[in-house]
């Protein structure tokens, strides 16, 4: 009779425990994995973070979000991954749901993408708003998940405008002539020809070590990354071209997306929607504190001119006839039209046509060969890691690629 109390005691303890919180929390029935293509951005961290949290709290925690690092997810795949390659696991949805990827990447599925790369497509960063939030920026996102297994969600941008860093203040594209400039974003490297330069295409983490080899003179980049990357180490001057924006979209895997409830997904997508506009307002913010803290360093930034800036287009336009085909002109007409005389509409409603963006375009025959030999990258402020820098600096000078700077 005695060990009867006790029984009763260990079963009321059983059932304490088994209905405490801690025994009843369910376990999340759906696990979204985000691999970090931007190594680094504080901006796009935020942006991933601020999704997980926002996700699991209006799911009631029945999604959970994995935010992987660069070098967390190389962890977990077993290999090192570039931007590309994440992309690609994403598209694959074996180890990755989802990913913030650059739209020169993503334009490998669905080549109408690249034309947001292309240089002075915007004028400015409210112009560039006005495309993003419109129809022109849904139909980016809409045509993607129609020509791949990828769901675009939004449009956003990572470290502000482009600027060209250099030891001179390029007033004048003449003053970047017979100079050597890295640019990570292979697509668009035959912009350095239009300069009177020519290029490398490395990571935007290469400038350093190879500027200190004597193998490139300038770079394509941003203030962030300008600023990340040390490269006042070797460059004392930032030239606000202002020609180009480094575009990302954030993307899910279509065939995952479409086992999540109705309710699920809207909730993804809109928080997806609310995050890019934050983190392109955070991409400012933070472009602007870099510059703070680099002219304090004794950096020289250099704010073109609109007239200098008109010179650089001007120098530049060629490249819309050697890259796009005539409808990705017709789409770069209704986008520089927007908060002009037009508003633009959706891409399904483009037609090829006759192209009034260039008419008389050189074809730079040795241009495109150069690019073809040359290594991609997957560009942006995605780096590469110092040592495949220091490799890629013996690579070039053994193809003869480039030379060294003779003192």
């Amino acid at each position: 009779m005695m060990g009867f109390p006790r029984s009763l005691a260990a079963c009321v303890a059983l059932l304490c425990l088994a209905t405490s919180p801690a025994a009843t929390a369910a376990e999340p029935s759906y696990t979204i994995r985000w691999a970090q293509i931007h190594l680094p951005s504080s901006a796009a961290d935020r942006a991933a973070f601020e999704f997980a949290e926002r996700v699991e709290r209006e799911t009631d925690g029945d999604v959970v979000v994995q935010v992987y690092s660069r070098k967390e997810y190389e962890e977990v795949a077993g290999r090192r991954r570039n931007a590309m390659q994440i992309t690609g696991d994403v598209v694959k949805g074996e180890l990755l749901e989802m990913t913030q990827s650059y739209t020169h990447v993503l334009a490998r599925y669905h080549q109408p993408l690249r034309v947001l790369g292309m240089p002075y497509l915007f004028r400015d960063y409210d112009h560039a708003e006005q495309v993003f939030n419109g129809p022109l920026g849904a139909g980016f996102t809409d045509d993607l998940e129609t020509s791949s297994k990828l769901k675009g969600l939004g449009i956003t941008y990572s470290g502000g405008m482009g600027v060209i860093s250099a030891n001179v203040e390029a007033r004048d594209p003449s003053a970047l002539s017979e100079m050597r400039i890295l640019i990570s974003r292979g697509r668009y490297a035959r912009m350095a020809f239009l300069l009177g330069g020519s290029y490398v295409v490395v990571g935007p983490d290469g400038l350093v070590p190879l500027a200190r080899e004597g193998l490139v003179d300038a770079a394509e980049t941003t203030v962030s990354c300008f600023d990340v990357y040390e490269d006042y180490k070797v460059n004392t001057v930032v030239n606000e071209t202002h020609h180009f924006l480094l575009t990302s979209m954030v993307v899910i895997n279509k065939a995952f997306f479409g086992t999540l409830p109705p309710e699920y997904q809207e909730i993804v997508t809109r928080v997806a929607q609310q995050i890019v506009v934050d983190e392109r307002q955070w991409s400012i913010e933070s472009t602007h504190e870099s510059r703070n803290k680099l002219e304090g360093m004794g950096i020289t930034f250099h704010d073109l001119t609109q007239a200098e800036k008109d010179v650089y287009k001007a120098k530049l336009e060629p490249l819309y006839g050697m890259m796009l085909t005539p409808q990705e002109r017709a789409l770069v007409r209704k986008v520089r039209a927007v908060g002009t005389d037009g508003t633009g509409d959706g891409l399904a409603s483009l037609a090829p046509e006759e192209d009034s963006v260039v008419l008389n375009a050189p074809t730079a025959s040795d241009a495109q060969a150069a690019d073809q030999a040359a290594p991609q990258s997957s560009g942006g402020c995605a780096a590469t890691g110092g040592t495949r820098s220091g490799l890629a600096a013996m690579l070039l000078l053994a193809l003869g690629l480039v030379t060294r700077r003779r003192a």
